[in-house]
């Protein structure tokens, strides 16, 4: 059990020419399990219920409830194979099938054939990670009742989005403590969009470097 919060922030200019949301965001509870059918098999079940538009007009519209639906096989310590369902009622295509694996290849090399973070990672030190890869960001949400009339589409009006973000970077995870992690990271993003499907309506953006730093506590 937990609580959820993502915010996606554009910084948009005045007037918004874009015909896209300044801010896509979600608050949602966090209600999930996990099951060992037997030595080698796990079940994971979790679902994220809560509101998924710009904030503009909250209604029950935006209520939404994506499912993660998964398994994972684990051959031994070194190699596990995880196969998966996300369904999302927003999203343009509800069910979306996924598999991967996590390969411990070497003494201190690390395949995480996963999304939406897949990448290869290095042990350097004992609590210092180095890795490459990609991240997968986005969502769908549902814009406010009157989002189009701003850009005199009124079929824009109270439907949804789905927001797409690829980064390809590297960085470096640094373990302060056992439950204290500092991670800095950089890279390319090199695919935005902004797919309004039921309007056939998609806007792109051009590919731009980005950087992060982050702490992460687990308790």
């Amino acid at each position: 059990l937990g609580l959820d919060w993502q915010r996606f922030s554009f910084g948009l200019p005045s007037p918004n020419n874009a015909f896209i949301p300044n801010t896509l965001q979600s608050t949602a509870a966090v209600i999930g399990g996990d099951l060992m059918l037997t030595d080698q098999w796990l079940m994971r079940l979790e679902t994220q219920p809560g509101i998924y538009s710009d904030f503009q007009d909250i209604s029950s519209d935006d209520v939404n409830s994506p499912i993660t639906f998964g398994f994972a096989y684990l051959v031994d310590e070194q190699l596990q194979w995880f196969f998966g369902l996300s369904v999302d009622a927003f999203r343009q295509y509800p069910v979306i099938p996924a598999a991967g694996l996590r390969w411990h290849f070497a003494d201190d090399w690390t395949l995480m054939a996963l999304l939406p973070k897949p990448r290869l990672e290095y042990e350097a030190q004992k609590n210092i990670n180095l890795y490459l890869g990609a991240d997968l960001k986005g969502g769908s949400y549902r814009v406010g009742k009157q989002f189009g009339n701003e850009f005199v589409r009124s079929n824009l009006n109270n439907t949804v989005v789905d927001y797409t973000e690829v980064r390809i970077g590297g960085g470096a995870e640094w373990k302060l403590t056992p439950s204290l992690t500092l991670e800095v990271e950089g890279g390319y993003m090199v695919y935005r969009e902004f797919s309004f499907y039921r309007t056939a309506s998609r806007i792109k953006s051009d590919p731009a470097p980005y950087g992060q730093v982050g702490i992460s506590a687990k308790f």
